[in-house]
């Protein structure tokens, strides 16, 4: 689970950008490596 996340829209484009702090590295690797993070994308 995240610790902290930011979101928002890039100016004068059609992109959203999303910031993720997570506790450890730990954390981090299973985030990029979950299936879920395959739907957002």
């Amino acid at each position: 689970m995240a610790k902290s996340q930011k979101r928002g829209w890039i100016k004068n484009t059609n992109f959203r950008l999303a910031i993720y702090e997570f506790k450890n590295y730990e954390d981090t690797e299973k985030a990029i490596n979950s299936k879920n993070l395959e739907i957002l994308i």
